[in-house]
């Protein structure tokens, strides 16, 4: 391709007609036929310490603590003692079944406490009550 042949495809294509369609400058009303702006990442948002930070933020909120802690200590204490509350009424501790084991070994444990809470009262006692008691069982 020589000189002249390329401004002749110059002149050709500098000396195009405008489009003789009057709806070809148009906008369409058919938005598949448009073309799409896609959405600009937004590198904060993308950003894994901001979401992470976002997720606490939320939760937070949620759970009704304050982040800034701009509270005086005395309403500190007030609102930890009302979620404590709420957290004991939303999760009442479960009944708990004692095994046999556990049952035999309570009954045990029961009847020792007693044999010694028996011995103690008899070491208590007075000298003249003791002589008092076997002079009774003596006689009878």
């Amino acid at each position: 391709m020589d000189r002249s042949d390329a401004e002749t495809v110059f002149a050709t294509y500098h000396s195009r007609a405008l489009p003789s369609h009057p709806n070809a400058l148009k906008p369409s009303n058919e938005d598949h036929m448009l073309i799409q702006p896609k959405k600009l990442a937004n590198p904060v948002l993308d950003s894994r310490n901001h979401r992470v930070m976002q997720k606490e933020l939320k939760l937070n909120n949620k759970l009704g603590i304050d982040v800034l802690q701009q509270k005086s200590e005395l309403s500190k204490v007030f609102q930890e003692k009302r979620r404590e509350q709420s957290y004991q009424e939303q999760h009442p501790p479960a009944p708990t079944t004692k095994s046999e084991f556990d049952l035999v070994l309570e009954k045990r444990r029961k009847g020792t406490e007693e044999v010694e809470q028996a011995e103690e009262e008899q070491k208590n006692v007075p000298e003249f009550m003791k002589m008092r008691e076997k002079l009774r069982k003596s006689d009878d």
